[in-house]
């Protein structure tokens, strides 16, 4: 219980400790990384059993440092992103109903625009707070959906709300922790229906059906892969959900209309009593409020300074444009293999800088 209000004479609390003076600024992520990569670099030097286990042990102390961090990161942007997703959901309730601006029916119309645009190889990104499992797995989801999107003509920003409106319901799907068998349709049914209803269920399936004759073919086939283990991602539950969200126009709506439908759902009984098809649905639009209202209403983001980089990133970042410079190189796809064997080279030695030889 906080005793933050209770006066202090009430308390039988010991006596102020004296403030200790501010430690200076923590490492950030990167910091940590460059230490990771340099302790596993020693290790695969190291044959020493004793210094090894002592190397061992400093790399646990990084890694548990760098969940940490990682953590408290998220959790303050995770913060700031529902405060500024908040302010456009309060500036939807106070416009109330009259008519759009001039300027702010431009805005709507460029943000629609935006939200259609598609760059080409884009990626989408993994939240560093999976389990390690789970973190590998999403990956390659999220290749593979950036790689439809860029086929498809789906924009990065709403397929990011696709590919992480998946996730969330993913790891929230069985709390228990069980994971869902993935080779056995019936038994992704019954968990659909135990979520949202047999008739909501019934709803999402049509609806993601709806998505995939949209999407095409090779969707189609990729769905329906059958994996090593049996197992399907069009059985799914969390796929069928990201599609049948996508099909209804969700994960495309402005930031605008995504928080007045926020608005309009939080008052609802069925959101009142925790139905999970509405709360699920809310989920969706927040994140679509988060993800597009920086480009719809830039008094709500303002600019952060933003410290300037270490060396270690500086020499990093060139590592990675020199990377990409490669890859968007026509002769490293060349199936001339004289044409492509230097490419692939220098590819080579500027992985090792990032990753290391071993």
């Amino acid at each position: 219980m906080s005793t933050e209000n209770i006066p202090s004479e009430n308390l039988d609390a010991p006596k102020p400790v004296p403030v200790q003076p501010a430690e200076p600024p923590g490492r950030t992520t990167e910091n940590i990384k460059d230490d990771l990569l340099s302790l596993a670099r020693e290790l695969d030097r190291n044959m020493n059993w004793q210094d090894r286990e002592h190397l061992n042990d400093r790399r646990i102390e990084l890694e548990y440092e760098l969940r940490q961090l990682t953590k408290a990161r998220q959790a303050k942007e995770s913060a700031e992103s529902t405060a500024r997703a908040k302010a456009v959901t309060d500036e939807v309730i106070k416009r109330g109903d009259r008519a759009l601006t001039a300027e702010e029916a431009a805005s709507e119309a460029e943000a629609e625009t935006e939200a259609k645009r598609v760059e080409p190889g884009f990626e989408l990104e993994v939240s560093e707070l999976l389990p390690p499992d789970l973190k590998e797995e999403a990956g390659r989801y999220a290749e593979d959906l950036a790689a439809i999107g860029t086929d498809v003509g789906i924009g990065q920003t709403e397929m990011q709300v696709v590919f992480d409106t998946a996730v969330d319901i993913a790891v929230t799907l069985m709390p228990s922790g069980d994971v869902v068998n993935l080779a056995n349709e019936s038994e992704c049914r019954a968990v659909m229906d135990h979520r949202w209803g047999t008739d909501a269920a019934k709803e999402i399936i049509a609806d993601a059906n709806k998505a995939v004759s949209r999407l095409g073919p090779d969707v189609k086939a990729w769905l329906n892969q059958v994996h090593e283990d049996g197992s399907q991602i069009g059985n799914s539950p969390a796929t069928v959900y990201a599609l049948a969200a996508w099909q209804r126009g969700w994960t495309g709506m402005t930031a605008l209309k995504a928080a007045g439908e926020v608005a309009r759902l939080r008052e609802t009984p069925e959101y009142q009593r925790g139905d999970k098809a509405v709360t699920d649905k809310v989920a969706v639009l927040m994140k679509v409020s988060t993800k597009f209202s920086k480009n719809e209403h830039k008094s709500l983001w303002p600019d952060e300074p933003k410290p300037a980089p270490s060396p270690q990133e500086t020499g990093r970042r060139k590592v990675e444009e020199d990377i990409a410079k490669i890859r968007s190189h026509p002769d490293y796809t060349s199936i001339d293999s004289k044409k492509r064997a230097p490419l692939v080279a220098a590819m080579r030695a500027l992985q090792a800088q990032i990753h290391g030889n071993g």
